[in-house]
């Protein structure tokens, strides 16, 4: 948890988001009369900014190979496999109970 905190901490991302917020709490709250559109530019400039770069990170991680995935991906997609594998056997269960699960549309 202390390890994420201090990556959060160091990120152009989160530095960005928080010089824009800055920007817009001085620009409004204190009304320094900054022209709109160049206003409006900055604040795009920077959303588009932290939004490139989480299509980035996103890339980067899809393309990792499975081995070298988070070991937080490497969990979940363990316990994403263990449901399906637990919503088979129930479904077995089911079959064998007689009941129709073809019905429900939860399954």
């Amino acid at each position: 948890m202390k390890e994420n905190l201090k990556e959060k901490l160091m990120s152009r991302k989160f530095w960005i988001a928080v010089a824009t917020a800055v920007f817009i709490v001085l620009s409004d709250g204190l009304g320094l009369n900054m022209d709109k559109d160049i206003y409006w530019k900055l604040v795009i400039l920077a959303i588009s900014y932290i939004f490139g770069e989480s299509a980035v990170d996103i890339a980067r991680v899809k393309a990792l190979p499975q081995w070298e995935l988070p070991t937080n991906i490497k969990k979940l997609q363990k316990a994403i496999e263990t449901a399906r594998q637990e919503i088979k056997a129930i479904k077995k269960f089911l079959k064998t109970k007689g009941t129709n699960i073809e019905t429900h549309s939860e399954w």
